[in-house]
């Protein structure tokens, strides 16, 4: 009798090796890419912006993460780790772990010479991908 192994998909396995490791990943269509560290000045922008959004957002029904929350992006099953989000009403996690979320109505990048170019191309493509879930947020065109 033959046994059928079921093969891990490539998203199973981003998401072990990610448990595992201290450096962060991105999993893009199907391609890890191994995230770089951030400088002292990127570190700073991202930190008074989270800031500035949760004090401005947090008594209107907002939630607001910080670049150690995954953002899972069905459309293109892509695992994105975003500077800031910000969610209206309560946030669509992606499991009960709550390692991914699935409905931020904001997101913040910090630009850097090294990842403008990507950040305003291809990660802006993805990021257009989020259905709008509430009214309380909108689409920019």
């Amino acid at each position: 009798m033959v046994t059928a192994i079921a093969k891990k998909s490539a998203i199973e396995e981003y998401l072990e090796q990610e448990n595992r490791n201290i450096d962060k990943s991105e999993f893009i269509q199907g391609e890890i890419v191994k995230m770089a560290g951030a400088s002292a000045n990127h570190n700073i922008l991202t930190g008074k912006l989270h800031a500035l959004l949760l004090f401005a957002l947090e008594d209107r029904g907002y939630s607001v993460f910080m670049s150690d929350m995954r953002l899972w992006l069905p459309v293109f099953e892509s695992y994105l780790y975003p500077d800031v989000m910000a969610i209206a009403e309560e946030p669509i996690f992606t499991d009960s772990k709550q390692i991914a979320l699935t409905n931020p109505c904001f997101i913040a990048e910090v630009l850097s010479t090294s990842t403008e170019g990507f950040n305003k191309s291809q990660k802006f493509t993805l990021y257009r991908s989020i259905p709008q879930r509430s009214p309380r947020c909108r689409k920019r065109k």
